[in-house]
């Protein structure tokens, strides 16, 4: 079985999601779960008896030290998720893992990069989103793009947390999809 490494910063709905559903089709195993602050993703990890590491986040080069450390008593690894991590790797870990770590975004391809995408879309008034599935690179949100989703609706009454979970209906289904299709062209 596929052996991955999720990445979290918050709440973790998308990693129990993936937890969940790569445990029902049987498809790969998320087998350490790092964070860079104390945050209810690493109970998720611990509720599924997943080891939940955090690690503080003082420069991107001194994380990235830290978790490649860390990941070594992992490997093998085959990917490395980012299931709602909020900040930038170093160059490091991106050349350890070249095409193998996986980022969601909450946008269409090229839209709104950073942190604050939903909040963004609604600032711009825009009438539809979609979000974007793509390869982390050293820039913010501009990875190789995997797979998206668009026409999700942005309704006039829409606040920030109305429109995320309705990206994330969305985002979900299609990580897992874009992890699984990854880890089939890495087989080939």
């Amino acid at each position: 079985m596929h052996r991955i490494a999720a990445f979290v910063s918050q709440a973790g709905t998308t990693l129990e999601y993936l937890i969940k559903r790569s445990a029902e089709e049987r498809t790969f195993q998320i087998v350490v779960v790092v964070s860079d602050v104390p945050c209810p993703a690493l109970d998720v990890a611990r509720r599924y008896g997943i080891p939940a590491l955090a690690r503080k986040y003082v420069t991107k080069e001194q994380f990235t030290r830290d978790i490649l450390f860390d990941l070594f008593d992992f490997k093998p690894l085959d990917l490395v998720v980012c299931a709602g991590f909020m900040r930038l790797l170093g160059a490091d870990i991106i050349k350890r893992y070249p095409k193998r770590i996986l980022n969601s975004h909450p946008a269409l391809p090229g839209m709104f990069p950073g942190p604050h995408a939903i909040e963004e879309t609604l600032r711009a008034k825009m009438k539809t989103t979609g979000c974007t599935i793509m390869y982390v690179d050293e820039g913010v949100d501009d990875g190789e793009v995997i797979d998206w989703v668009t026409g999700i609706p942005v309704f006039p009454v829409d606040v920030p947390g109305t429109l995320r979970a309705r990206i994330q209906e969305q985002e979900k289904p299609l990580y897992y999809d874009a992890i699984c299709k990854v880890l089939r062209e890495m087989e080939t």
